[in-house]
């Protein structure tokens, strides 16, 4: 992932001789001040998308997309707290077909196939008001974490059959009281503090694609931006309109 700049240091998560591990380096020179190991293995990935490091009150939250998300301090090095995320929900003792693993698709002298993610695409995480929001590529929970312990304070199936709005996607980012994200047929409002859904505001298909062909979208202000076919479409953070669509011009 992209270091992440904090005062006179980068920090930048790595996987170094198999291990998954977060570095930190002067800005200035490159020459390395502390590597903090986190773990490894444990991945469904030949290697797992990285997304960049989070810090808030001088901890760093980095997530491997390996099976562990980490609170380290952004200072020191010293490691607060790892905790192995749950990939499925808990409660829920239906069993699921076996996901192939990439990393058993490459062999000497062949290919290496890439397969779909699993679980949500690459998302940075989110940190806000004591909780960490964690969208794995190799899980089905969203889950919201205690930042200053690493608990579990709720979770959030994203691929349950009963939800209207398809399989949860894409973190869009979180206002003060929200999480916002995109779902293969909708915008979807949850609980910051409970987990609970909100609201959900219909999508049109992207070109026939599911919800990770249409792009980023992006909070700004009170209004959530969602890219489509030609247009943007416009969503007030409090779900009380209905979405304005902006269309692109044309290429000439």
């Amino acid at each position: 992932a992209a270091p992440t700049p904090f005062g006179e240091r980068l920090l930048l998560p790595s996987l170094r001789r198999d291990v998954y591990e977060l570095r930190c380096l002067d800005r200035r020179t490159g020459r390395p001040l502390w590597n903090a190991p986190i773990h490894a293995g444990g991945s469904p990935f030949f290697k797992a998308p990285g997304v960049p490091v989070a810090v808030r009150g001088g901890i760093a939250y980095v997530a491997t997309n390996a099976g562990c998300v980490a609170a380290v301090d952004a200072f020191t090095g010293d490691v607060r707290w790892i905790r192995r995320y749950e990939r499925t929900d808990p409660l829920h003792t239906v069993a699921r077909p076996k996901r192939n693993d990439p990393a058993n698709e490459m062999r000497w002298g062949e290919q290496f196939l890439q397969s779909d993610l699993p679980g949500f695409v690459p998302n940075d995480l989110v940190v806000a008001d004591g909780i960490v929001v964690l969208a794995a590529c190799d899980s089905d929970l969203l889950l919201g974490l205690d930042s200053a312990s690493g608990a579990a304070v709720w979770m959030l199936d994203g691929t349950t059959r009963h939800a209207p709005y398809g399989k949860l996607r894409d973190l869009v980012g979180a206002t003060a009281d929200d999480l916002f994200l995109v779902a293969d047929k909708a915008l979807v409002c949850i609980g910051l503090r409970g987990g609970l859904v909100r609201w959900a505001r219909d999508l049109p298909p992207a070109n026939g694609r599911r919800s990770s062909g249409r792009g980023r979208s992006v909070i700004l202000g009170d209004q959530v931006l969602v890219p489509g076919d030609g247009q943007i479409l416009v969503f007030d953070t409090g779900g009380k309109t209905a979405a304005r669509r902006l269309v692109l011009p044309a290429f000439d």
